[in-house]
């Protein structure tokens, strides 16, 4: 229980110049200090490259490593393999960490030793600071579910993933990197749900912790990946959708709140050609 915790802090960017510095300034402002930041540039044609060379200049315990524009997953899977720590933690490019998240992180391994995968709220605010909403406010007041009461052991974690979508910010994750040797690498088939495809399959062997605390700040821009691949993010969610139909371990009733799901995703899309999420 003593055994000191460290961790790996992944980072994958594409095009980041906008928000990155802020985003690694909320990792150097960490209150806990063990953690080293893994940086993978993915191909970026602005600035990116130059901001993380002067950061890893500057830091010892900042690295970084590059991609020819092979996707989120390839990034994701470089990040991980030259973490030198345990313990995972994820963040998009574009989003902030709460001062505390790593010691929050570190409490809860400590106090769920049995546990392999953790994760928290975040609140997503717009470009003027202005704070929008917690992911897990929405949950509890639009799908009427609160997903720190939920069971998520492994396999009814599943279950309740399937039944009420991803709703797991990646930007608050922290996992043990022992996790790949079970369950593989994030899959380079899907471009935009590889996070959720990634989160479904940890589920079915290892229990889940979720915090109830607000443990990142997730920015709403314009710019990013949501916007652009909305066509993709559709087909990709809108299979997986129908993938579940097919599942003999999901039960008729889920079966029916997926499908309703399922029509909800498809009406946005044709309507507003926006994603219900």
């Amino acid at each position: 229980m003593d055994k000191k915790i460290n961790f790996s802090i992944n980072i994958c960017c594409l095009n980041s110049e906008k928000y990155l510095n802020e985003t690694i300034q909320s990792v150097i402002n960490q209150s806990y200090k063990n953690w080293e930041l893994i940086l993978v540039d993915n191909g970026s044609d602005d600035n990116t490259h130059n901001i993380i060379n002067n950061y890893v200049k500057k830091y010892k315990n900042i690295k970084s490593f590059n991609e020819n524009k092979k996707g989120l997953s390839n990034a994701r899977n470089l990040a991980v393999k030259n973490s030198s720590y345990e313990w995972i933690v994820l963040l998009d490019h574009d989003d902030i960490m709460h001062k505390d998240r790593l010691k929050i992180h570190c409490n809860d391994i400590r106090n769920n030793i049995n546990k392999m995968f953790f994760f928290g709220d975040a609140m997503f605010f717009d470009n003027n600071n202005t704070k929008l909403y917690s992911r897990f406010d929405i949950a509890r007041k639009k799908d009427n579910f609160d997903p720190v009461r939920l069971n998520l052991n492994k396999v009814d974690g599943y279950i309740n993933l399937t039944k009420y979508g991803c709703f797991i910010v990646s930007s608050t994750v922290c996992f043990n990197k022992n996790i790949i040797k079970k369950i593989g690498w994030f899959n380079n088939k899907y471009k935009f749900i590889l996070d959720y495809i990634f989160f479904l399959n940890v589920s079915k062997f290892y229990d889940f912790y979720c915090s109830n605390k607000i443990i990142s700040r997730c920015r709403i821009h314009d710019d990013q990946s949501t916007n652009k691949l909305k066509k993709i993010y559709f087909i990709e969610l809108n299979n997986l959708y129908f993938s579940f139909y097919f599942n003999t371990k999901i039960s008729y009733s889920i079966k029916i709140s997926i499908f309703i799901k399922n029509l909800r995703l498809i009406f946005s899309y044709i309507k507003t050609n926006t994603l219900y999420m």
